[in-house]
């Protein structure tokens, strides 16, 4: 029996504050995939897939352990923001 995949809505199992840096900018043109994903006993699992290159992850991101960590994080987004449109 093949397995069904369905798309659930991040706000329906987030892990964190929805605290993005959201800007109203139309979305740019890219041929570049970034996929973040793991292993699991059914095969690969996707976490999240967005257009561009590897972001650092948010500063509210609850895997960020050191000051150092939480201090890249914020800069870099300091100057960078998701497009919504």
């Amino acid at each position: 029996m093949k397995k069904r995949m369905e798309d659930i809505p991040a706000g329906d199992t987030a892990r964190r504050p929805p605290e993005s840096r959201m800007v109203r900018l139309p979305k740019r043109t890219t041929r570049l995939l970034t996929v973040i994903g793991t292993t699991g006993d059914d095969g690969v699992i996707i976490l999240t897939a967005y257009g561009g290159p590897a972001a650092e992850r948010e500063p509210n991101d609850p895997s960020l352990k050191s000051d150092e960590e939480k201090a890249i994080a914020s800069s870099f987004w300091s100057g960078h923001a998701l497009a919504d449109e």
